[in-house]
């Protein structure tokens, strides 16, 4: 028979053990969401052929969705998109440290 200490003990690493599997299938996720958003990036911006070089500077507001820009755009609002979500993610697990600090 295990006494009440073990058991917490025994409890306190199979948490901690779990908790690691969840860290890890979370960052591999991540990991694989950035890669194929960073190969995709790449595609769109060397497959297209909208790198127009010097006319580059007649393109301002709106104009830029018009003159062939468009993979630009995409890039921008797809990186301000990945800003966010990492973002959340790292205010998420901060959170929960702390919480976990609390805790003890």
């Amino acid at each position: 028979m295990m006494s009440s200490e073990e058991r917490i003990d025994s409890l306190h690493k199979r948490m901690a053990a779990r908790r690691q599997l969840r860290e890890r299938r979370t960052l591999g996720c991540l990991y694989a969401s950035c890669s194929i958003l960073a190969i995709s990036l790449v595609l769109i911006l060397f497959g297209s052929g909208a790198h127009a070089g010097g006319t580059a500077g007649i393109y301002t507001g709106a104009a830029i969705l018009f003159g062939g820009a468009g993979p630009y755009v995409l890039t921008a609002i797809i990186a301000f998109m990945l800003g966010v979500f990492i973002t959340v993610l790292l205010n998420r697990k901060q959170e929960k440290q702390g919480m976990e600090v609390k805790d003890r």
